[in-house]
């Protein structure tokens, strides 16, 4: 998993790449590799397994694909919310920088984090549009930092019960 939160796919393609080989790789040897494909008794030309390994490919890795990308989504959020638990949120204060921004400055408490952050979010809707991490905390909690947008997303639906509890 990336920065982002996105998944890795250079292993995927690798594999991709890996099953049109095995389908071009019977032509080149003396035996019958159990991935050939014959539709009738006679073994396929190289350009007709060519193609139809680039179109089999594509459908085989989006099958694989769904069910890793659905493991590891669950995965992240797991993640997030364990290293979430026991949060308490202290807003320290509140900024209107611009005509459209409020800023909320603060200092959140779990058994994994505890540091200060700011969150942005639109005036009139409540919507929150950012939480930011201090640099210095990013830096040295980049195994956390990994799950950033599952960990800001539980942060903005606990600032938002605490704005509608003090409102």
């Amino acid at each position: 998993m990336n920065k982002k939160g996105m998944i890795n796919i250079t292993p995927l393609i690798a594999a991709y790449l890996g099953f049109i080989v095995t389908l071009i790789l019977p032509h080149y040897l003396t035996f019958n590799f159990p991935f050939s494909i014959r539709l009738i008794n006679k073994p396929l030309s190289l350009p007709e397994e060519i193609m139809l390994g680039i179109m089999i490919a594509p459908i085989i890795l989006l099958i694989l694909l769904l069910p890793v990308a659905y493991i590891i989504e669950k995965h992240v959020k797991l993640m997030a919310q364990k290293h979430t638990e026991n949060m308490q949120i202290s807003i320290i204060k509140i900024t209107e920088p611009s005509t459209w921004s409020k800023v909320y400055h603060c200092h959140i408490k779990s058994d994994k984090i505890d540091t200060d952050c700011k969150i942005i979010c639109y005036k009139d809707s409540q919507i929150i549009k950012s939480v930011i991490f201090p640099k210095d905390w990013r830096k040295k909690n980049q195994e956390l930092y990994k799950y950033y947008y599952y960990i800001s997303d539980i942060i903005g639906n606990e600032v938002k019960k605490c704005i509608l509890s003090q409102s």
